[in-house]
């Protein structure tokens, strides 16, 4: 007698099973042009900030932004 399996879940235990979002450049860019300096793109979008820090797009993605004095 042959048993044959279903397999249901594809995802590691404890993981969620859903769509993810994909921060490329392209999204991180558009998202910081929403915001006016670092620390506000850093609080309000901070997956992305991290995405774009993590890949050395933050440069690039704030140069739109006004510097933030010391």
């Amino acid at each position: 007698m042959y048993l044959f399996y279903l397999i249901l879940n594809k995802n590691k235990t404890g993981t969620l099973g859903g769509p993810h979002l994909k921060w490329d450049y392209e999204s991180c860019k558009k998202e910081s042009l929403k915001y006016k300096n670092r620390i506000e793109f850093q609080e309000k979008c901070s997956r992305a900030y991290q995405i774009s820090r993590e890949n050395n797009w933050l440069d690039e993605c704030c140069v739109h932004m006004k510097k933030n004095k010391k």
